[in-house]
């Protein structure tokens, strides 16, 4: 039945693939508010924003088109949501805070929310909208208090990470050396 696979889909969302997606990012790397909706998980592999930073949340079973964390957070800024521990809309693509003005719980909650997002997920790119943002007092703390993981699943994980890394890495080369085709409008 074509609605039922069509359903599926829309279900999963839309995965990363590399040859498909690489060359649909901002060029520059630099998301906007506006660009970041698109990678809702229908239109493109979801994404969220965390901290200035853009994440690909497409292989987590976790964030599903219209479900839950998918509904809230596809292809939107989460930070202050993750500070503030929470699931209202009123705190999603908020910038009316101040890294300064958290409270030391939230700051312990975003930098555990960083941590996670980070390090378990590929990085896509940066949001413009927190250029000039200093987040060091984030970054610090999630450095300093490490996600707990087991010893047998943090091998894994630091391999996926090497892996997303040197994918970024290859996704920069590819944008500088000109490999990605130009865009046409809609």
């Amino acid at each position: 039945e074509a609605g039922a696979e069509e359903e599926e889909e829309v279900d999963g969302g839309v995965q990363w693939d590399e040859d498909e997606h690489t060359c649909k990012l901002p060029p520059d790397g630099v998301f906007t508010l506006e660009t970041l909706e698109q990678w809702d998980g229908v239109q493109l592999p979801m994404c969220l924003a965390i901290c200035g930073k853009v994440v690909d949340v497409s292989s987590s079973s976790n964030f599903v088109p219209g479900h839950g964390y998918g509904k809230l957070w596809a292809g939107k800024d989460a930070t202050l949501s993750m500070a503030q521990c929470s699931l209202k809309s009123d705190t999603v693509n908020s910038l009316n805070f101040t890294v300064e003005g958290l409270e030391d719980m939230q700051v312990d909650a975003l930098a555990g929310w960083y941590s996670h997002f980070t390090n378990k997920y590929p990085m896509r790119g940066t949001l413009k909208e927190y250029d000039g943002w200093d987040f060091s007092k984030i970054f610090d703390k999630a450095k300093e208090s490490p996600r707990r993981i087991s010893p047998a699943r943090r091998e894994p994980r630091q391999r996926a990470t090497r892996r997303a890394s040197a994918e970024q890495q290859r996704v920069n080369v590819g944008r500088a050396a000109g490999a990605c085709p130009q865009r046409q409008p809609r």
